[in-house]
């Protein structure tokens, strides 16, 4: 079918012609619990559709759900949910898997589309630039942004037949399809990663292997060996072996286990391997606000610009050529991330610049994100972290040697993260220049 041809077949509708617009039963803080079915706000879907885990994790009972369910329904696949408190008009398209209740007034709820309407056309056309334009021209409140049942049910859409939409779609999907799987190989590799970390700065395995050793009458050349095997998951023999398969694996090997202590001492953060030391992390790391950026001038390419929860635009400038160390200071207080090269970091986050003589990106990173940073949050309209209350973290300084292992073993895994991130960047924004197109008809299918 010629693209003239179906542009004539477009026609407007109002989103209340098309579907039902609801929301949830409220439930109360008190209903909360500890495990049972997931119970998400905004900010839970806003993490979901970026393909990030979820940060806070909240609950309702079984049974109450089921009581919900029997009685009113609960989100099934292919319904949106869209958030319409504080950050608006952000579209989550429920999975076939995806079992969960959410809050209301916070999340705003599409279901039984007519068959005019393919809800994932809807989902698309929430995420471009006429969506976002829609969602601005119906916004209400001053101080903080909301979305009405009644101001979404009014919204004008121009539909193409349910034929081209599906097109649509599949076109979109693909790229979507991509950019998810890049996103569950890095959250793999990150936590290999982060495993890494572990077992050296905070469960001290090493040093513990070593200690454990010593204290059993052994040598030290015995406890250099608890060492190498704690840090390999390598059994004694399988060392010897390695000495004489791959003599160069072998010596590193033996030579980061050298680096680590053998025994510990008391700090502020608990026990320590002896030699590390705790300071403040405003005594070795500079703390600042991002500059600020007016909205209008964020632009669809150019360098990103990151808030306080990733990229938000691009802009013809940057302040920063290296990757940093970012805390989300307003709005999502508490994220740490790393920007990309080339970089404008905006006001909504702190820069955490290290000097590379102490630290390195991969254990500040990894450190800042093992601290419930949002514990110095303040403010009581909008919770805040300013460099005062961030000033008052204690963090630990391996010895650099250390630290220089740390970094060499991880490169490569964050090199493949890097790249797999940079990947996803330019699908997003292929997609993104595509659905415009699409939408209005420009490209012939």
């Amino acid at each position: 079918m010629k693209n003239r041809e179906i542009m004539s077949e477009w026609k407007e509708y109002s989103l209340g012609e098309l579907l039902e617009i609801t929301s949830s039963k409220r439930i109360m803080r008190s209903e909360y619990t500890s495990q049972g079915i997931p119970f998400y706000r905004s900010k839970e879907i806003i993490e979901l559709t970026q393909g990030n885990k979820i940060s806070t994790k909240l609950f309702i009972s079984d049974n109450r759900f089921n009581d919900i369910k029997n009685k009113f329904g609960v989100p099934v696949e292919n319904d949106i949910l869209l958030t319409s408190v504080g950050t608006l008009g952000i579209p989550y398209l429920v999975n076939k898997d995806d079992i969960f209740y959410f809050k209301d007034g916070n999340l705003t709820w599409f279901k039984n589309f007519s068959n005019k309407l393919n809800s994932k056309f809807l989902f698309y056309w929430f995420s471009s630039v006429i969506g976002k334009k829609q969602i601005d021209n119906i916004a209400i409140g001053s101080t903080q942004k909301a979305l009405t049942i009644a101001s979404l049910k009014k919204i004008v859409i121009k539909l193409p037949p349910i034929e081209y939409q599906e097109i649509i779609c599949s076109i979109l999907s693909k790229i979507d399809k991509k950019i998810a799987l890049n996103t569950q190989t890095n959250q793999t590799l990150e936590a290999i990663a982060q495993a890494i970390f572990k077992h050296w700065f905070i469960d001290f395995a090493p040093v513990h292997a070593k200690a454990e050793v010593l204290a059993a009458g052994g040598s030290a050349e015995d406890a250099e060996l608890a060492a190498m095997a704690s840090l390999s998951g390598k059994t004694l023999d399988a060392i010897t072996a390695l000495a004489q398969s791959d003599p160069d694996a072998y010596q590193t090997l033996r030579q980061t286990a050298q680096a680590f202590p053998s025994a510990f001492t008391d700090s502020e953060l608990g026990l320590v391997p002896e030699g590390w030391e705790v300071k403040p992390i405003n005594e070795v790391c500079r703390i600042i606000y991002g500059k600020g950026l007016p909205k209008k001038q964020l632009k669809q390419s150019g360098y990103p610009v990151y808030g306080a929860n990733g990229i938000i635009g691009y802009n013809d400038r940057y302040l920063y050529e290296e990757r940093q160390v970012l805390i989300g200071c307003r709005g999502t207080v508490g994220k740490v991330s790393v920007s990309k090269p080339f970089s404008y970091i905006t006001s909504n986050s702190l820069v955490i610049e290290y000097q590379k003589e102490n630290l390195n990106l991969y254990f500040l990173e990894n450190h800042l994100k093992n601290f419930d940073l949002s514990m110095f949050a303040s403010g009581s309209v909008q919770a805040q972290i300013t460099i005062q209350d961030l000033s008052k973290l204690k963090i630990m300084l391996p010895e650099k040697t250390i630290l220089d292992k740390f970094y060499d073993q991880v490169n490569f895994i964050y090199s493949l993260i890097y790249k797999n991130h940079d990947k996803n960047i330019t699908l997003s924004e292929t997609r993104d220049t595509l659905l415009p197109k699409l939408l209005n008809g420009e490209i012939e299918l």
